[in-house]
Protein backbone atom coordinates (compact mmCIF):
# COMPACT_ATOMS: atom_id res chain seq x y z
CA UNK A 1 0.00 0.00 0.00
CA UNK A 2 0.86 3.23 -0.85
CA UNK A 3 1.53 5.72 2.36
CA UNK A 4 -1.94 7.31 3.77
CA UNK A 5 -3.70 10.35 3.09
CA UNK A 6 -4.52 10.96 7.14
CA UNK A 7 -2.28 14.46 6.54
CA UNK A 8 -3.31 15.50 3.59
CA UNK A 9 -3.05 19.46 3.15
CA UNK A 10 -6.37 21.47 2.02
CA UNK A 11 -4.88 24.01 -0.20
CA UNK A 12 -1.18 24.54 -1.56
CA UNK A 13 -0.34 25.61 -4.72
CA UNK A 14 3.21 24.82 -4.10
CA UNK A 15 5.01 22.04 -5.34
CA UNK A 16 7.98 19.79 -4.91
CA UNK A 17 11.66 21.96 -5.91
CA UNK A 18 12.23 20.08 -9.70
CA UNK A 19 15.51 19.59 -11.39
CA UNK A 20 16.57 22.16 -14.38
CA UNK A 21 14.76 21.52 -17.46
CA UNK A 22 13.33 18.72 -17.07
CA UNK A 23 11.68 19.50 -13.87
CA UNK A 24 9.90 16.78 -12.34
CA UNK A 25 9.83 14.28 -14.99
CA UNK A 26 12.50 11.88 -13.51
CA UNK A 27 10.86 11.68 -10.29
CA UNK A 28 7.31 11.25 -12.04
CA UNK A 29 8.96 8.28 -14.29
CA UNK A 30 10.46 6.34 -11.39
CA UNK A 31 7.14 6.37 -10.07
CA UNK A 32 4.28 7.42 -11.41
CA UNK A 33 1.55 6.91 -9.23
CA UNK A 34 3.93 7.18 -5.61
CA UNK A 35 5.20 10.41 -6.89
CA UNK A 36 1.48 11.63 -7.21
CA UNK A 37 0.39 10.54 -3.80
CA UNK A 38 3.64 12.03 -2.49
CA UNK A 39 2.70 15.13 -3.78
CA UNK A 40 -0.67 15.33 -2.63
CA UNK A 41 0.58 14.65 1.39
CA UNK A 42 3.00 16.81 1.39
CA UNK A 43 1.61 20.02 -0.70
CA UNK A 44 -2.26 19.38 -1.14
CA UNK A 45 -4.96 19.18 -3.26
CA UNK A 46 -3.66 21.22 -5.65
CA UNK A 47 0.09 20.85 -6.82
CA UNK A 48 1.70 22.63 -9.49
CA UNK A 49 4.00 20.37 -10.93
CA UNK A 50 6.54 20.44 -14.55
CA UNK A 51 5.42 17.65 -16.55
CA UNK A 52 5.76 18.39 -19.75
CA UNK A 53 3.48 21.63 -20.27
CA UNK A 54 2.67 23.43 -16.67
CA UNK A 55 0.99 20.61 -15.33
CA UNK A 56 -1.87 20.45 -11.83
CA UNK A 57 -2.30 17.64 -9.58
CA UNK A 58 -5.84 18.20 -8.21
CA UNK A 59 -7.27 15.80 -5.96
CA UNK A 60 -10.24 18.18 -4.40
CA UNK A 61 -13.31 16.57 -5.09
CA UNK A 62 -15.19 20.22 -5.66
CA UNK A 63 -12.27 20.87 -8.63
CA UNK A 64 -12.47 17.72 -10.03
CA UNK A 65 -16.18 17.76 -10.32
CA UNK A 66 -15.85 20.78 -11.81
CA UNK A 67 -13.38 19.68 -14.56
CA UNK A 68 -15.43 16.83 -15.59
CA UNK A 69 -19.03 17.76 -14.64
CA UNK A 70 -19.63 21.93 -14.57
CA UNK A 71 -17.25 23.25 -17.08
CA UNK A 72 -16.26 20.19 -18.61
CA UNK A 73 -16.64 22.24 -22.08
CA UNK A 74 -13.20 23.70 -21.18
CA UNK A 75 -11.20 20.98 -20.74
CA UNK A 76 -10.05 18.06 -23.26
CA UNK A 77 -8.80 14.81 -23.32
CA UNK A 78 -4.60 14.76 -23.99
CA UNK A 79 -3.28 14.52 -27.72
CA UNK A 80 -1.99 11.29 -26.80
CA UNK A 81 -6.20 10.30 -27.24
CA UNK A 82 -7.64 12.60 -29.28
CA UNK A 83 -4.77 13.52 -31.61
CA UNK A 84 -4.19 12.16 -35.42
CA UNK A 85 -2.00 9.93 -34.54
CA UNK A 86 -3.45 8.07 -31.87
CA UNK A 87 -6.31 8.35 -34.42
CA UNK A 88 -4.71 6.47 -36.72
CA UNK A 89 -4.20 3.87 -34.15
CA UNK A 90 -7.04 3.65 -32.01
CA UNK A 91 -9.79 4.95 -34.39
CA UNK A 92 -11.85 7.37 -34.76
CA UNK A 93 -14.39 6.99 -31.91
CA UNK A 94 -15.99 7.29 -28.30
CA UNK A 95 -12.24 6.77 -26.69
CA UNK A 96 -10.62 9.19 -28.88
CA UNK A 97 -13.00 11.72 -29.34
CA UNK A 98 -14.29 15.35 -27.42
CA UNK A 99 -16.41 17.90 -27.30
CA UNK A 100 -19.69 18.12 -29.94
CA UNK A 101 -17.84 15.15 -31.30
CA UNK A 102 -18.00 12.91 -28.30
CA UNK A 103 -21.62 14.09 -27.69
CA UNK A 104 -22.86 12.76 -30.96
CA UNK A 105 -20.53 8.82 -30.30
CA UNK A 106 -22.13 8.87 -27.03
CA UNK A 107 -25.82 9.83 -28.07
CA UNK A 108 -24.95 6.83 -30.40
CA UNK A 109 -23.93 4.40 -28.64
CA UNK A 110 -25.79 4.93 -25.19
CA UNK A 111 -28.36 2.61 -25.86
CA UNK A 112 -26.37 -0.30 -26.58
CA UNK A 113 -25.08 0.00 -23.43
CA UNK A 114 -28.56 0.24 -21.49
CA UNK A 115 -28.51 -2.17 -18.80
CA UNK A 116 -31.21 -4.40 -20.70
CA UNK A 117 -29.06 -4.97 -23.14
CA UNK A 118 -25.77 -5.12 -21.08
CA UNK A 119 -27.99 -7.87 -19.41
CA UNK A 120 -28.62 -10.07 -22.61
CA UNK A 121 -24.96 -10.11 -22.72
CA UNK A 122 -24.71 -11.90 -19.25
CA UNK A 123 -25.03 -15.75 -20.64
CA UNK A 124 -22.03 -14.79 -22.57
CA UNK A 125 -19.52 -14.25 -19.34
CA UNK A 126 -21.55 -16.73 -17.37
CA UNK A 127 -20.81 -19.58 -19.77
CA UNK A 128 -17.01 -18.18 -19.56
CA UNK A 129 -16.47 -17.72 -15.74
CA UNK A 130 -17.96 -21.12 -15.01
CA UNK A 131 -16.04 -23.33 -17.92
CA UNK A 132 -13.21 -21.93 -16.56
CA UNK A 133 -13.45 -21.96 -12.75
CA UNK A 134 -14.65 -25.56 -13.34
CA UNK A 135 -10.94 -26.16 -15.07
CA UNK A 136 -9.46 -24.85 -11.71
CA UNK A 137 -7.90 -28.15 -9.27
CA UNK A 138 -8.51 -28.10 -5.60
CA UNK A 139 -5.45 -27.57 -3.62
CA UNK A 140 -3.51 -25.53 -6.54
CA UNK A 141 -2.07 -22.27 -6.94
CA UNK A 142 -3.70 -20.20 -9.48
CA UNK A 143 -1.72 -16.99 -11.00
CA UNK A 144 -5.51 -15.67 -10.83
CA UNK A 145 -4.26 -12.02 -12.51
CA UNK A 146 -3.61 -14.31 -15.96
CA UNK A 147 -6.77 -16.69 -15.15
CA UNK A 148 -8.43 -12.98 -14.97
CA UNK A 149 -6.98 -11.49 -18.03
CA UNK A 150 -7.46 -14.33 -20.34
CA UNK A 151 -10.94 -14.97 -18.99
CA UNK A 152 -11.99 -11.11 -19.59
CA UNK A 153 -10.62 -11.01 -23.18
CA UNK A 154 -12.49 -14.32 -23.88
CA UNK A 155 -15.71 -12.70 -22.71
CA UNK A 156 -15.18 -9.22 -24.68
CA UNK A 157 -14.09 -11.05 -27.83
CA UNK A 158 -17.40 -13.54 -27.21
CA UNK A 159 -19.17 -10.75 -26.20
CA UNK A 160 -18.59 -8.91 -29.58
CA UNK A 161 -18.13 -11.95 -31.95
CA UNK A 162 -19.88 -14.41 -30.67
CA UNK A 163 -19.02 -17.55 -28.74
CA UNK A 164 -17.12 -18.78 -31.81
CA UNK A 165 -15.33 -15.17 -32.16
CA UNK A 166 -13.06 -16.09 -29.87
CA UNK A 167 -9.71 -17.91 -31.48
CA UNK A 168 -5.82 -18.50 -30.22
CA UNK A 169 -5.15 -16.50 -33.26
CA UNK A 170 -7.49 -13.40 -32.90
CA UNK A 171 -6.83 -13.61 -28.94
CA UNK A 172 -2.92 -13.11 -29.47
CA UNK A 173 -3.63 -10.78 -31.98
CA UNK A 174 -5.58 -8.57 -29.56
CA UNK A 175 -3.07 -8.96 -26.90
CA UNK A 176 -0.67 -7.66 -28.99
CA UNK A 177 -3.20 -4.47 -30.08
CA UNK A 178 -3.31 -3.61 -26.55
CA UNK A 179 0.46 -3.92 -26.05
CA UNK A 180 0.52 -1.36 -28.35
CA UNK A 181 -2.32 0.89 -27.29
CA UNK A 182 -0.17 0.80 -23.72
CA UNK A 183 2.76 1.67 -25.72
CA UNK A 184 1.15 4.78 -27.16
CA UNK A 185 -0.22 6.15 -24.14
CA UNK A 186 2.71 5.44 -21.85
CA UNK A 187 6.10 6.20 -24.12
CA UNK A 188 8.46 8.31 -22.67
CA UNK A 189 9.49 10.02 -25.58
CA UNK A 190 7.65 12.15 -27.66
CA UNK A 191 6.46 10.04 -31.48
CA UNK A 192 5.68 6.79 -30.14
CA UNK A 193 3.98 5.77 -33.59
CA UNK A 194 7.66 5.49 -34.87
CA UNK A 195 9.80 4.30 -32.02
CA UNK A 196 11.48 0.43 -33.06
CA UNK A 197 9.39 -1.17 -29.55
CA UNK A 198 8.20 -4.94 -29.67
CA UNK A 199 4.88 -3.30 -29.49
CA UNK A 200 5.35 -1.28 -32.62
CA UNK A 201 6.73 -4.46 -34.65
CA UNK A 202 4.05 -6.68 -33.69
CA UNK A 203 1.20 -3.98 -34.31
CA UNK A 204 0.48 -4.03 -38.37
CA UNK A 205 0.53 -7.69 -37.81
CA UNK A 206 -1.65 -7.90 -35.42
CA UNK A 207 -3.89 -5.29 -36.74
CA UNK A 208 -4.77 -6.98 -40.03
CA UNK A 209 -5.56 -10.04 -38.20
CA UNK A 210 -7.96 -8.43 -36.40
CA UNK A 211 -9.24 -6.32 -39.33
CA UNK A 212 -9.82 -9.28 -41.37
CA UNK A 213 -12.05 -11.10 -38.31
CA UNK A 214 -14.12 -7.53 -38.16
CA UNK A 215 -14.84 -7.05 -41.90
CA UNK A 216 -15.69 -10.57 -42.36
CA UNK A 217 -18.07 -10.63 -39.05
CA UNK A 218 -19.59 -6.82 -40.16
CA UNK A 219 -20.85 -8.73 -43.67
CA UNK A 220 -22.66 -11.52 -41.96
CA UNK A 221 -24.31 -9.05 -39.20
CA UNK A 222 -25.20 -6.74 -42.16
CA UNK A 223 -26.74 -9.98 -44.31
CA UNK A 224 -29.00 -11.46 -40.89
CA UNK A 225 -29.80 -8.35 -39.82
CA UNK A 226 -30.51 -10.02 -36.27
CA UNK A 227 -29.49 -7.34 -33.64
CA UNK A 228 -29.97 -9.62 -30.78
CA UNK A 229 -26.66 -11.88 -31.60
CA UNK A 230 -24.00 -10.24 -30.06
CA UNK A 231 -22.45 -6.57 -29.80
CA UNK A 232 -21.06 -6.55 -32.79
CA UNK A 233 -24.72 -6.94 -34.44
CA UNK A 234 -25.92 -4.66 -31.38
CA UNK A 235 -23.54 -1.62 -32.75
CA UNK A 236 -24.54 -2.48 -37.02
CA UNK A 237 -27.95 -2.10 -35.61
CA UNK A 238 -28.04 1.27 -33.86
CA UNK A 239 -29.97 4.14 -35.25
CA UNK A 240 -29.55 8.02 -34.47
CA UNK A 241 -32.75 10.41 -34.07
CA UNK A 242 -32.54 10.73 -37.94
CA UNK A 243 -32.60 7.27 -38.53
CA UNK A 244 -28.76 6.95 -39.37
CA UNK A 245 -26.80 4.22 -39.20
CA UNK A 246 -23.33 3.82 -38.58
CA UNK A 247 -20.58 2.91 -41.43
CA UNK A 248 -18.50 0.07 -41.19
CA UNK A 249 -15.98 2.35 -40.46
CA UNK A 250 -17.34 3.42 -37.30
CA UNK A 251 -18.12 0.23 -36.22
CA UNK A 252 -14.93 -1.14 -36.72
CA UNK A 253 -13.42 1.98 -34.91
CA UNK A 254 -15.97 0.74 -32.12
CA UNK A 255 -15.31 -2.35 -31.72
CA UNK A 256 -11.55 -1.37 -31.49
CA UNK A 257 -12.24 0.77 -28.39
CA UNK A 258 -13.54 -2.20 -26.86
CA UNK A 259 -10.91 -4.40 -27.72
CA UNK A 260 -8.60 -1.96 -26.10
CA UNK A 261 -10.46 -1.04 -23.23
CA UNK A 262 -12.96 -3.29 -22.28
CA UNK A 263 -10.96 -6.22 -20.59
CA UNK A 264 -7.80 -5.45 -19.33
CA UNK A 265 -9.66 -3.01 -16.44
CA UNK A 266 -12.33 -5.47 -15.83
CA UNK A 267 -9.11 -8.35 -15.16
CA UNK A 268 -6.95 -6.18 -12.97
CA UNK A 269 -10.09 -5.46 -10.96
CA UNK A 270 -10.75 -8.99 -10.57
CA UNK A 271 -7.74 -9.89 -9.94
CA UNK A 272 -7.43 -7.14 -6.55
CA UNK A 273 -10.99 -8.09 -5.67
CA UNK A 274 -9.63 -11.87 -5.52
CA UNK A 275 -6.31 -10.85 -3.59
CA UNK A 276 -8.41 -8.92 -1.17
CA UNK A 277 -10.90 -11.43 -0.57
CA UNK A 278 -8.21 -13.94 0.05
CA UNK A 279 -6.72 -11.77 2.75
CA UNK A 280 -10.60 -10.76 4.62
CA UNK A 281 -12.03 -14.66 5.06
CA UNK A 282 -15.01 -13.26 6.87
CA UNK A 283 -15.96 -11.42 3.49
CA UNK A 284 -15.33 -13.97 1.12
CA UNK A 285 -17.79 -15.86 3.93
CA UNK A 286 -20.37 -13.29 3.88
CA UNK A 287 -19.91 -13.20 -0.37
CA UNK A 288 -20.55 -16.95 -0.49
CA UNK A 289 -23.19 -17.12 1.97
CA UNK A 290 -24.89 -14.72 -0.25
CA UNK A 291 -24.13 -16.51 -3.44
CA UNK A 292 -25.20 -19.72 -2.08
CA UNK A 293 -28.57 -17.96 -1.00
CA UNK A 294 -29.39 -16.44 -4.31
CA UNK A 295 -27.91 -19.03 -6.99
CA UNK A 296 -27.50 -22.16 -5.36
CA UNK A 297 -25.76 -24.50 -7.51
CA UNK A 298 -27.00 -23.36 -11.00
CA UNK A 299 -25.55 -21.49 -13.49
CA UNK A 300 -24.88 -17.14 -12.37
CA UNK A 301 -27.06 -15.15 -14.61
CA UNK A 302 -27.91 -11.55 -15.26
CA UNK A 303 -30.80 -11.78 -13.40
CA UNK A 304 -28.84 -12.67 -10.40
CA UNK A 305 -26.92 -9.42 -10.69
CA UNK A 306 -29.38 -7.05 -8.42
CA UNK A 307 -29.65 -9.23 -5.51
CA UNK A 308 -25.62 -9.76 -5.27
CA UNK A 309 -25.91 -6.48 -3.00
CA UNK A 310 -23.40 -7.48 -0.50
CA UNK A 311 -21.11 -8.70 -3.72
CA UNK A 312 -21.71 -5.05 -5.35
CA UNK A 313 -19.82 -3.80 -2.03
CA UNK A 314 -17.31 -5.97 -2.31
CA UNK A 315 -16.48 -4.40 -6.00
CA UNK A 316 -17.01 -1.13 -4.91
CA UNK A 317 -14.30 -1.33 -2.50
CA UNK A 318 -11.99 -3.17 -4.14
CA UNK A 319 -12.38 -0.44 -6.63
CA UNK A 320 -11.73 2.40 -4.33
CA UNK A 321 -8.64 0.43 -2.72
CA UNK A 322 -7.12 -0.52 -6.52
CA UNK A 323 -8.92 1.95 -9.47
CA UNK A 324 -7.81 0.33 -12.27
CA UNK A 325 -8.16 3.44 -14.22
CA UNK A 326 -5.86 5.56 -11.52
CA UNK A 327 -5.23 9.29 -13.49
CA UNK A 328 -7.33 11.03 -15.96
CA UNK A 329 -5.72 13.78 -18.05
CA UNK A 330 -7.33 16.82 -19.40
CA UNK A 331 -6.04 19.39 -21.09
CA UNK A 332 -7.23 22.95 -20.52
CA UNK A 333 -8.85 24.25 -23.57
CA UNK A 334 -9.89 28.10 -21.94
CA UNK A 335 -9.03 30.44 -19.14
CA UNK A 336 -10.67 29.53 -16.24
CA UNK A 337 -10.56 29.68 -12.20
CA UNK A 338 -10.79 26.51 -10.51
CA UNK A 339 -13.54 26.23 -7.12
CA UNK A 340 -10.25 26.34 -4.92
CA UNK A 341 -9.06 29.64 -6.88
CA UNK A 342 -5.99 27.84 -8.61
CA UNK A 343 -6.19 29.54 -12.01
CA UNK A 344 -6.20 27.55 -14.87
CA UNK A 345 -4.20 28.83 -18.47
CA UNK A 346 -4.70 27.27 -21.88
CA UNK A 347 -2.49 24.40 -22.78
CA UNK A 348 -2.33 23.60 -18.93
CA UNK A 349 -2.18 19.83 -18.04
CA UNK A 350 -4.52 18.47 -15.41
CA UNK A 351 -3.84 15.39 -13.83
CA UNK A 352 -7.46 13.67 -11.81
CA UNK A 353 -6.01 10.93 -10.23
CA UNK A 354 -8.73 8.70 -8.15
CA UNK A 355 -6.42 6.69 -5.92
CA UNK A 356 -5.63 10.08 -3.88
CA UNK A 357 -9.22 11.00 -3.03
CA UNK A 358 -10.06 7.48 -2.67
CA UNK A 359 -7.19 6.64 0.04
CA UNK A 360 -8.05 10.24 2.05
CA UNK A 361 -9.31 9.87 5.35
CA UNK A 362 -11.69 12.42 5.37
CA UNK A 363 -13.45 11.25 2.91
CA UNK A 364 -13.01 7.49 3.92
CA UNK A 365 -12.10 6.54 7.92
CA UNK A 366 -9.37 4.48 7.97
CA UNK A 367 -8.94 4.21 4.42
CA UNK A 368 -6.32 1.37 4.07
CA UNK A 369 -8.79 -1.01 5.73
CA UNK A 370 -10.99 -3.07 3.15
CA UNK A 371 -14.05 -2.44 4.34
CA UNK A 372 -17.22 -3.56 1.94
CA UNK A 373 -19.94 -1.80 3.96
CA UNK A 374 -18.80 1.87 3.52
CA UNK A 375 -20.74 1.66 0.42
CA UNK A 376 -24.35 0.60 1.64
CA UNK A 377 -26.95 2.69 1.14
CA UNK A 378 -26.69 5.95 3.75
CA UNK A 379 -23.49 4.75 5.32
CA UNK A 380 -21.93 8.43 4.75
CA UNK A 381 -24.02 11.09 3.61
CA UNK A 382 -21.96 13.58 3.90
CA UNK A 383 -19.24 11.63 1.35
CA UNK A 384 -18.64 14.22 -1.33
CA UNK A 385 -19.60 12.48 -4.93
CA UNK A 386 -16.22 13.11 -6.52
CA UNK A 387 -14.11 11.78 -3.39
CA UNK A 388 -14.75 8.11 -5.37
CA UNK A 389 -14.67 8.36 -9.54
CA UNK A 390 -13.21 5.09 -10.47
CA UNK A 391 -14.86 5.59 -14.21
CA UNK A 392 -14.37 8.48 -14.31
CA UNK A 393 -17.30 11.25 -14.16
CA UNK A 394 -19.40 13.91 -16.48
CA UNK A 395 -20.06 13.03 -19.99
CA UNK A 396 -16.87 11.38 -19.80
CA UNK A 397 -17.81 8.58 -17.75
CA UNK A 398 -16.89 4.85 -19.08
CA UNK A 399 -19.94 3.67 -20.92
CA UNK A 400 -19.14 0.16 -19.91
CA UNK A 401 -19.46 0.94 -16.30
CA UNK A 402 -22.89 -1.34 -16.17
CA UNK A 403 -21.10 -3.92 -18.49
CA UNK A 404 -18.01 -4.19 -16.26
CA UNK A 405 -19.95 -3.96 -12.63
CA UNK A 406 -22.26 -7.24 -13.69
CA UNK A 407 -19.22 -9.04 -15.20
CA UNK A 408 -17.53 -8.46 -12.18
CA UNK A 409 -20.10 -9.90 -10.05
CA UNK A 410 -21.02 -13.02 -12.25
CA UNK A 411 -17.32 -13.73 -11.80
CA UNK A 412 -16.84 -13.62 -8.36
CA UNK A 413 -20.34 -16.09 -7.96
CA UNK A 414 -18.95 -18.41 -10.21
CA UNK A 415 -15.57 -18.32 -8.20
CA UNK A 416 -17.97 -18.67 -5.16
CA UNK A 417 -19.61 -21.57 -6.02
CA UNK A 418 -16.68 -24.28 -6.14
CA UNK A 419 -13.59 -22.45 -4.29
CA UNK A 420 -12.41 -20.97 -1.19
CA UNK A 421 -9.50 -18.50 -1.59
CA UNK A 422 -6.74 -18.06 0.14
CA UNK A 423 -3.56 -16.00 0.11
CA UNK A 424 0.06 -17.78 -0.98
CA UNK A 425 2.10 -16.73 1.62
CA UNK A 426 5.57 -16.67 -0.40
CA UNK A 427 4.09 -13.50 -2.38
CA UNK A 428 4.59 -9.63 -2.46
CA UNK A 429 2.62 -7.76 -4.58
CA UNK A 430 3.31 -3.83 -5.50
CA UNK A 431 1.56 -1.40 -7.64
CA UNK A 432 2.02 -1.11 -11.16
CA UNK A 433 1.05 1.80 -12.80
CA UNK A 434 0.74 1.64 -16.14
CA UNK A 435 -2.58 1.96 -18.51
CA UNK A 436 -3.83 0.71 -15.28
CA UNK A 437 -3.41 0.36 -11.92
CA UNK A 438 -1.93 -3.91 -11.81
CA UNK A 439 -0.76 -6.03 -9.18
CA UNK A 440 2.91 -7.12 -10.09
CA UNK A 441 3.98 -9.33 -10.40
CA UNK A 442 0.64 -10.80 -10.05
CA UNK A 443 -1.58 -12.45 -7.73
CA UNK A 444 -1.57 -16.11 -6.79
CA UNK A 445 -4.27 -17.36 -4.64
CA UNK A 446 -4.48 -21.34 -3.41
CA UNK A 447 -7.49 -22.96 -4.10
CA UNK A 448 -9.49 -25.17 -1.96
CA UNK A 449 -12.98 -26.79 -3.33
CA UNK A 450 -16.30 -25.91 -1.61
CA UNK A 451 -16.52 -28.37 0.81
CA UNK A 452 -12.99 -29.78 1.24
CA UNK A 453 -12.27 -26.58 3.78
CA UNK A 454 -13.64 -24.04 5.95
CA UNK A 455 -12.85 -20.21 5.78
CA UNK A 456 -10.95 -18.94 9.19
CA UNK A 457 -11.94 -15.19 10.76
CA UNK A 458 -9.24 -12.81 9.76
Amino acid sequence: RMQSMESIPVRSWVGPAGLPLVGHLPAYLRDRLGFLVRCAADYGEVVPLRIGPPTWLLTSPDDIRHVLVTRQDRYVKSVRIRGRGARRALGSGLLTSTGAEHRQFRRLLQPVFHRTLTASLASTISAAATETVAAWTDGATLDVSRAMRELAQRVMIESLLGRDGHTEPLARAVTSRRRYYEHLLTATLPFPHYQPTRARREYPKAQAVIDEVLAGALRTRRAAGDASVDLLAMLCAVRDAEGAGMSDAQVRDEVLTFLDTGYETISVALAWTCLLLSQHSDCQRRLADEVRGVIGDRVPSGADVPALRYTGLVISEALRLYPPTWMFVRIVSADDTLPSGAPMAVGDKLILCPYIPQHDARHFPEPERFVPERFERGADPGRPIFSYFPFGGGPHTCIGEPFARMECAIVLAAIAQRFVLAPDPGQHVTLEAGTALRPRPGVRVRLAAVGAGSLQSS
